[in-house]
């Protein structure tokens, strides 16, 4: 499945405003459009059914004309671009010409232009061809009624497609859907429902069940992922038999969350799991909420040994979306022998107190990026012993992002050993970070030379956890996004709604951002 989000770059927030701040509509408005697809289609089943079940409804859209023609320019995209993986990749909108930014082909002409920019859009409207194709997916969207359209015959070529292309790449095709006898007059009574703009639908507070704060907060974050909630909620897969498992009772913490209900979770169930599976008491002392990241996301692929052979799909949807990895290239000054290691990750670890401090207009301040620009793009000198020349001398060291995750955590520790104090201290600088940040400059070279999307590194803001206190003890809550451009402060049991700005000028510990582009 591929999701996209449109989101521009808000720029500098050193000083964040409203004038400033841009409204990102994230992953959940094109889930919106996919639910908006289905149940129109499902709606249509359903009454055809109803009348006849062994009939399938044709379209019900007002500029489907001239079925043959467009029939046959259907087949010949289906071919050549749908089902020809080689073609697919080497289509490019003809007005930006960019790849990998939701391709259409129109059915009328032969055009490709993508809707992210708005190019299909503005191609049908010209030329009053209101029907395109998606190159991705093969469905057919009309442009003038703005949803997706349903035909029999267009569909059965469609499922046609897919099984052939599942027998050369060995792949289960797309199933249809249809309801069962009994389903139907369930489906129909509940008809197509639609959120309010400012419902609270998926949101639920966390209880505190004694120190948990800091687990809470990280589990807020998961909720509100995009890319979790495609997978859990969306596609509603569960492959966790094993009801002990903390994957499962992540799932379940899913389930429970979206039902509708407003009180708050009380995550029992999932702390039993987690403290089997790692032998850390959870309650009982406070903890560092960094680190309970660092142990969850290893435990949701271990926990449930006996099952990832038969599951691959999880364990691929997790290495994606939380594993990325660095190459660290060592040269050897006096003979230039070049070693290369690899390191995988789960969140990018930058202490605040060793970012240095940048000055802009006389002020002097930390940011996200200069700390990024420290880790990532600077040359370490070493002294060592060269293994090829055996001469001690200067080793210059690199480091590079080699892969990266859908989903990033960049963990700011603000603890700090204090020499003149001789303790432990805690930094309360202000860490600035965007909403938007592009990574592409810290990802080495060889492996991004190829990729000619602009966007392809971009990544959005959707978490950021706080902590409120000193280095000893404190309290913990986060902010997440929900729905567009909507933020919430998630403490415990209590939500509320806050502003960018706001989120913009925490004191963040934690940041969590997903990639604008992901597939899995």
């Amino acid at each position: 499945m591929e999701s996209s989000v449109d989101a521009e770059n808000p720029g500098n927030h050193g000083d964040p405003s409203d004038e400033n701040v841009v409204i990102i509509n994230d992953a959940l408005k094109n889930l919106e459009l996919n639910n908006r697809e289905h149940l129109k289609r499902n709606d249509e089943i359903l009454t055809h059914y109803i009348d006849n079940e062994k009939q399938v409804p044709n379209c019900e859209c007002i500029h489907f004309k001239d079925v043959e023609i467009l029939l046959r320019n259907y087949n010949v995209i289906l071919a050549f671009y749908v089902a020809h993986l080689a073609y697919k990749e080497e289509a490019v909108c003809k007005i930006c010409k960019q790849a990998n930014k939701r391709l259409f082909a129109c059915l009328t002409c032969p055009f490709f232009a993508c809707y992210e920019a708005g190019h299909m859009k503005k191609h049908v409207l010209e030329a009053k061809h209101c029907l395109a194709v998606s190159i991705k997916l093969g469905e057919i969207f009309c442009f003038e009624c703005e949803d997706f359209v349903y035909h029999e015959t267009f569909e059965n070529q469609l499922h046609k497609c897919q099984v052939a292309q599942s027998m050369v790449r060995n792949i289960s095709p797309r199933p249809t859907w249809k309801p069962k006898r009994k389903e139907i007059p369930l489906l129909k009574a509940v008809g197509m429902k639609q959120l309010a703009s400012d419902t609270l639908l998926g949101v639920r507070g966390i209880q505190n069940v004694g120190n948990t704060c800091y687990m809470n907060c990280i589990l807020q974050a998961f909720l509100h992922n995009p890319i979790l909630i495609d997978y859990f909620v969306l596609d509603k897969r569960n492959c966790f038999k094993n009801k002990n498992c903390v994957s499962y009772e992540l799932y379940n913490l899913f389930q429970r969350t979206c039902r509708g209900a407003s009180s708050a979770l009380r995550p029992t169930d999932f702390i039993r799991a987690y403290q089997k599976a790692t032998g850390h008491v959870v309650g009982v002392f406070q903890q560092d909420a960094g680190e309970f990241f660092q142990n969850l996301v290893p435990i949701l692929n271990d926990c449930c040994g006996e099952i990832n052979e038969r599951h691959a799909d999880w364990n691929n949807f997790l290495e994606k979306t939380f594993y990325g990895s660095f190459v660290n290239v060592r040269i050897c000054a006096e003979c230039e022998y070049t070693s290369r290691t690899m390191e995988s990750f789960v969140d990018i670890v930058m202490g605040v107190k060793a970012i240095h401090k940048v000055e802009f207009n006389n002020e002097k301040f930390i940011h996200l990026i200069s700390g990024l620009n420290e880790k990532f793009c600077s040359e370490q000198k070493l002294t060592e012993k060269c293994p090829k020349c055996e001469k001690t001398g200067t080793i210059s060291l690199f480091e590079k992002i080699y892969e990266l995750p859908s989903t990033v955590c960049f963990n700011l520790p603000r603890a700090y050993w204090s020499k003149k104090k001789a303790s432990l201290e805690k930094d309360p600088s202000y860490l600035h970070f965007p909403e938007v940040i592009d990574l592409s400059p810290y990802v080495h070279p060889k492996i991004k030379q190829d990729q000619k999307d602009p966007d392809f590194y971009k990544y959005v803001l959707f978490g950021a956890v706080v902590h409120q206190g000193t280095k000893s003890g404190g309290h913990y809550w986060s902010y997440v996004r929900h729905r567009n451009s909507r933020w919430l402060a998630c403490e415990d049991e209590n939500i509320k709604d806050v502003s960018l700005r706001e989120v913009l000028s925490c004191e963040a510990s934690i940041l969590f951002y997903y990639k604008r582009f992901w597939n899995y």
